[in-house]
């Protein structure tokens, strides 16, 4: 694994440097000059020196009788008056002779005199826990003990008074449970004899129950769970729909209380099995075999259910700049982080900026996907523009064939904040596209034409004639790519054009926003490594490059 680290550290590295020196024109300057000016806008929070400045004299400036206690949060009570919790400082006070008394549950209460001559008296004190004693012993010796989740040794202890809960297991034996009750300066003596246990198998159960084993990594395998009380020797066998055995695993001796098995989807001789229903069979014995017990469940092959990594850095699970109509199935979810980086002068002083994206992608329901979004471009810019969005995508048509072809629905909020450009196809406003998707092996044509209703345009330096005042405005997005998936490898390239404003009558609205990636599982893990290199388009001699990379989680 720390292999792998260096390897990502290294490419992720050198795609951030590539970054820095592919760009030409002017679109990056005149952006960067653009959410600079945004900084003043609503909304934006500014640093106020003088605010800190001045709340640090008044800290400096403290008079009266401040308590400090450790613990803290102790009630105080001055002449018998009670005043709050600690820590706690109290003004105005009068030059006198004061009793304080300070109590909290579990400790003992402590009473002083205080001589208060003005000006700043602080007084510090550590406050006595009241404890009690707990003398344990354990049989066997070599099980395992546990008071409240924390392990203990066998002896004497010295303890906070309270209730406890002790757990003394061993495997072979029952467990033992008892809630305790530490009393003040008293030793309680428990003499745990853990009785052996009567050999029973229970809780066979799957990780999936349906499952596709083309899909990569672990996403293709099936765990097979269940726990056992004591030694013995256990078996599992798969059956197919004709009772016949296609998986056979066998456990010569177990030596503790969890056991399982993985299962990949294929026979004996390690061929792919065909889709349908499999009978899982355990079958336990006792060491001295007085004991013999079944479980049985069921496990259906599913070709049709894909579980891969999707980009969302647009907002819909899919390419960079363009959604899929592929769906997570129920209970699968995907976790994301991209960042990527380009710098350049601006202004004689180097600028960089670093679009990012962390991302939750759900399998909700059959055909549902729920997709959640933040963003932000990181920089050493006064403003850091941010963003967040929420889109529910739906599978309206799957046909399998030769040549299949996917369709789907997808309504998206999305809401972008301290700039007017849209780096990631995601501006503010509510959207809804069509996502068409037509697959003929590892090859993938994507299309999805969209429309939005938004509050506010999208304005680049250049649209003179577009100003940010609020209003109701509609595009259209067409967003478009090409997917490559291999399972365990994906590689795709993807762009998104917008038009302007219905009432501009402009079919597109440049910079157009295109990129490439390549996504890669970890063998044997459900961990996908992602590189890209994206970029905004005005023409051929103005754009700017950004690339990066990203890791992700599929489960």
């Amino acid at each position: 694994m720390k292999k792998y680290v260096m390897y990502i550290i290294y490419i992720i590295s050198f795609l951030f440097l590539f970054s820095c020196t592919t760009s030409r024109g002017s679109l990056y300057t005149n952006i960067v000059k653009q959410e600079k000016s945004l900084k003043s806008q609503p909304g934006t929070k500014e640093k106020n020196g003088k605010e800190n400045s001045s709340s640090k004299a008044e800290k400096s400036g403290e008079k009266g009788l401040k308590i400090v206690t450790n613990p803290d949060n102790a009630e105080l009570f001055i002449d018998n008056k009670y005043m709050g919790t600690t820590p706690l400082l109290i003004k105005d006070m009068e030059k006198g002779s004061y009793e304080l008394t300070l109590r909290k549950e579990g400790y003992y209460s402590k009473a002083v005199w205080i001589d208060y001559k003005g000006g700043l008296l602080i007084y510090t004190t550590d406050l006595k826990q009241i404890t009690g004693y707990l003398s344990l012993k354990a049989a066997p010796s070599e099980a395992s003990i546990e008071l409240d989740d924390h392990a203990l040794s066998e002896g004497m202890h010295e303890l906070p008074v309270g209730t406890y809960s002790l757990h003394i297991r061993l495997f072979g034996y029952n467990d033992y449970k008892e809630e305790l009750q530490i009393n003040e300066n008293e030793v309680l003596n428990i003499n745990a004899a853990l009785k052996k246990a009567i050999f029973h198998i229970s809780g066979l159960a799957s990780s999936r129950g349906v499952f596709n084993p083309a899909n990569p990594g672990l996403t293709g395998n099936v765990k097979l769970s269940f726990t056992v009380t004591s030694r013995g020797t256990g078996n599992i066998k798969i059956y197919n729909s004709s009772d016949a055995v296609v998986f056979n695993s066998n456990f010569k001796s177990f030596s503790t209380w969890n056991q399982h098995v993985m299962w990949k989807g294929r026979d004996k001789k390690g061929k792919p099995l065909p889709d349908g229903t499999y009978r899982v069979v355990l079958t336990g014995k006792s060491r001295d075999s007085s004991v013999t017990e079944t479980e049985t469940i069921s496990i259906t092959i599913d070709s049709s259910v894909m579980i891969g990594y999707r980009a969302l850095w647009n907002g819909t699970s899919g390419l960079l700049y363009s959604p899929t109509a592929e769906v997570l199935p129920l209970g699968d979810l995907q976790i994301s982080f991209i960042l990527t980086g380009h710098q350049e002068p601006v202004d004689n002083v180097p600028v960089f900026t670093a679009p990012a994206d962390l991302s939750i992608r759900f399998g909700i329901g059959r055909e549902y996907e729920l997709n959640i979004l933040g963003n932000l471009i990181l920089g050493n810019t006064d403003n850091i523009p941010m963003g967040a969005s929420i889109s529910l995508k739906r599978r309206i048509i799957r046909l399998r064939s030769a040549l299949s072809f996917n369709a789907g629905l997808f309504i998206k909020a999305a809401y972008q904040q301290g700039t007017t450009t849209d780096r990631f196809a995601n501006s503010t406003g509510i959207s809804a596209g069509f996502p068409l998707q037509l697959s003929a092996g590892f090859f993938n044509l994507v299309y999805s034409p969209g429309i939005i209703l938004a509050p506010f345009p999208v304005i680049y330096p250049d649209d003179n004639n577009i100003t940010g005042t609020a209003g109701v405005f509609s595009w259209l997005y067409q967003q478009a790519g090409i997917l490559l998936d291999f399972g365990s490898l994906t590689a795709g390239i993807s762009a998104s054009l917008r038009s302007a404003p219905f009432t501009s009558f402009k079919f597109a609205d440049l910079p157009l926003q295109a990129g490439a990636e390549i996504n890669w599982m970890l063998p044997d893990t459900r961990l996908f490594l992602s590189f890209i290199a994206a970029g905004e388009f005005e023409s051929i001699q103005n754009f700017y490059l950004f690339s990066g990379g990203g890791i992700s989680f599929v489960y």
